[in-house]
């Protein structure tokens, strides 16, 4: 009986196999996730792992090829990765999927590369980017060194040095507003930690102020973008609008009227109490009238006014205060016991000749001015 062929051809194939060896085994020699450390590509495996991928995405056309970059694109090691996004830049959703990979095991932060940096910025910036990837480049940069985070957060917020007129309607200026939008995207949600806590509020005092007034307006409108946290959209509309408070000489906007009035009217938030008051001690009398009127459209409206919130209003400059109190005691609902502590302080101030400038008659707030987010 003749000898079947069959062991003679596997070995064939097998000795065949062995010689050709695997082209993408070089790639399997580091970790697939980030570590600690930006990626390098220096050793002849990570050369060797890149440049499979590099021939292979040149043969994408051919379907075979296609799908073998595909399959082996994101088994291949974060440096041989890193290496060819820098280099060929590929179309597609590549460049993202190696920049968002998690750190590997044991690592506490991933150390991005100026390459995945550069992805960041660009696909956080833009409005054409999904929700979904977006979320997952949020959380990519959470996991981040600190030094390749504060990169992204100084890229993003960097702006042309000249915004245009007034208003913000060129260019530069609504491209700089969606790069510190994406940078508070980045940074609110950690806000209350301590460590996160100044990156947050520099971001936030370095804002040019046509910026700062359209993302104050973009975070207080009823259709605030709906990629972007209920916690971002909280604490960067109060952070931006105290802070326009604090240092803008014109009217605060009209997103900022319920917002300030909360933080104003509510002791309970201690610190954001506080804060507020002071910013607008310290602020002129025409960024901060119709607020003020706001703030004692509330204060007559309460059965037994604020002890803590009378204390902060006889801080206030008599000048800037007279013209309020006056018609704030002349409101159809004020309560008899707001009507008496705001009429012994407008007696007690009187004589004090206001700004030249009145604001419109106060309003008493409605129910949607009192919520509004000022918690965290």
């Amino acid at each position: 009986m003749r000898a079947s062929p069959l062991p003679w051809l596997l070995g064939i194939g097998l000795l065949v196999s062995c010689t050709r060896g695997d082209p993408w085994a070089p790639c399997r020699e580091a970790p697939v996730g980030f570590s600690a450390t930006p990626p390098r590509c220096e050793t002849p495996a990570c050369r060797a792992c890149a440049a499979q991928l590099d021939e292979t995405w040149r043969a994408r056309r051919e379907p075979a090829r296609r799908a073998e970059f595909r399959v082996n694109f994101m088994r291949a090691s974060a440096d041989a990765r890193d290496r060819f996004v820098e280099k060929t830049r590929p179309d597609g959703p590549f460049a993202y999927e190696h920049c968002t990979a998690s750190t590997v095991r044991g690592a506490s932060c991933a150390g991005l590369s100026a390459t995945c940096v550069d992805v960041l910025a660009r696909d956080l910036r833009s409005g054409d980017t999904p929700v979904a990837q977006r979320t997952q480049m949020n959380l990519a940069v959470d996991r981040a060194c600190d030094a390749p985070r504060r990169a992204l957060v100084g890229r993003l917020a960097t702006c042309e040095p000249d915004l245009g007129p007034a208003g913000c309607a060129t260019h530069d200026c609504r491209d700089c507003t969606a790069g510190h939008l994406a940078a508070l995207s980045l940074l609110a949600p950690t806000a209350d930690q301590a460590d996160r806590a100044e990156a947050f509020a520099g971001l936030v005092r370095g804002t040019p102020e046509l910026v700062a007034r359209a993302i104050a307006e973009v975070l207080g409108a009823p259709d605030a973008p709906v990629d972007l946290d209920p916690v971002v959209v909280r604490r960067g509309l109060r952070a931006y609008c105290v802070d326009l408070l604090e240092h803008s000489t014109a009217p605060l906007p009209f997103s900022c009227h319920a917002q300030v009035a909360v933080l104003l009217t509510h002791p309970e938030y201690t610190r954001e109490f506080a804060e507020t008051w002071e910013a607008m001690r310290r602020a002129p009398y025409a960024s901060f009238a119709a607020v003020f009127d706001r703030v004692l459209g509330a204060v007559a409206l309460q059965p037994t006014p604020s002890a803590a919130v009378l204390q902060q209003l006889d801080r206030v400059s008599p000048a800037a205060a007279v013209e309020g109190y006056r018609r704030a005691v002349l409101l159809p609902g004020i309560t008899p016991a707001a009507a008496a502590a705001l009429r012994e302080r407008l007696d007690r101030i009187g004589n004090v000749a206001p700004p030249s400038a009145a604001p419109p008659p106060p309003t008493a707030p409605s129910s949607g001015a009192s919520g509004g987010g000022a918690a965290a």
